[in-house]
């Protein structure tokens, strides 16, 4: 089911002020904002047709069921991140 364009913008615009968030919590080493975030992602991701972002947010919330590891949390983040660019190509233009 496709949903208005604006939709799409909205929740990609949450998308963002998320991976600001994540970006935060992985310098200040707090595992419960990747467990908030990774779960709240995956049980929205899939309505909005992105089953992607679903794969990358089991990822993002077994970050906070780990040790903590900048490594890790830095590549989560970059899929995130591009999953981001990705999606902002095609709805903001």
């Amino acid at each position: 089911m496709e949903l208005p364009q604006e939709f799409y913008i909205n929740y990609i615009t949450r998308r963002e002020k998320d991976l600001a968030a994540l970006t935060a919590a992985s310098q200040a080493k707090d595992t419960e904002v990747f467990k908030r975030v990774g779960h709240q992602i995956k049980g929205n991701a899939d309505s909005f047709g992105f089953s992607e972002l679903t794969a990358i947010a089991n990822e993002i919330e077994k970050i906070s069921s780990s040790d903590f590891n900048n490594k890790n949390d830095s590549v989560v983040l970059e899929k995130f991140s591009g999953w981001i660019a990705e999606k902002k190509k095609i709805y903001f233009s």
